[in-house]
């Protein structure tokens, strides 16, 4: 038995709006904000989470009773979402971590079931965590980012030994899938940083953070 057609509308084009497309479901991607009240789910998505309670508040008056509201934003929990729920609405969040992995949470039993639901309808592994976790994960995310600064480094060694390798440039410094490597606030970084039990791991942290700042 599939699950219904949704109509969705998404604030950004993402990993998540493309995999509900790919299933069937009807995705709007950057449409106006008035138009989210004529859909079944609000897909709130986007790298930098500095933009993201604006967007809620513009929401607040096109939220409807039992509407679906998700955010993607590994940093945040649903209570992000509180602005929404008093509305009535459904409120979930499911970020998307490698492979098909992806880690969730919601409000209540009715957002966990829909939020697994739908991860699972996409060919995800829903993984439930709660806030507390959220810290080692985002500091786990951004090493596989900063990895870039490595192998960035790595590839300007290769070239200046290598004649013609910069046909090559693009498979080697981008390779796998990786999390996109944004700026983050000073606050992100040191909620990272101490999140990192292993003295090691958190002087490497550091470093990569210093040489991404400095490249910048």
């Amino acid at each position: 038995m599939h699950a219904p057609r949704l109509q969705v509308w998404a604030s950004h084009g993402s990993t998540l709006a493309d995999e509900l497309a790919r299933v069937g479901h009807a995705v709007t991607v950057d449409a106006p904000v008035a138009e989210a009240a004529n859909n079944d789910l609000l897909l709130i998505d986007g790298n930098d989470p500095s933009h993201t309670p604006a967007l809620i508040t513009a929401l607040e008056p096109h939220v409807r009773h039992g509407q679906m509201v998700l955010h993607t934003l590994l940093g945040e929990g649903v209570q992000l979402l509180d602005p929404l729920e008093v509305h009535g609405a459904v409120v979930m969040a499911a970020h998307h971590i490698f492979d098909d992995i992806w880690v969730t949470a919601a409000a209540d039993e009715l957002g966990d079931a829909t939020v697994s639901l739908l991860i699972s309808e996409i060919g995800g592994s829903p993984i439930p965590v709660h806030d507390a976790q959220r810290p080692v994960l985002m500091a786990a995310q951004r090493l596989r980012a900063l990895e870039y600064e490595v192998r960035l480094d790595a590839y300007k060694l290769l070239r200046g030994e290598i004649p013609g390798i910069e046909v090559k440039a693009d498979e080697f410094l981008y390779g796998a899938e990786r999390p996109y490597l944004y700026p983050q606030s000073p606050e992100a970084i040191e909620t990272m940083r101490s999140a990192i039990a292993d003295p090691e791991a958190r002087e490497l942290y550091e470093g990569l953070e210093r040489r991404a700042g400095r490249r910048r």
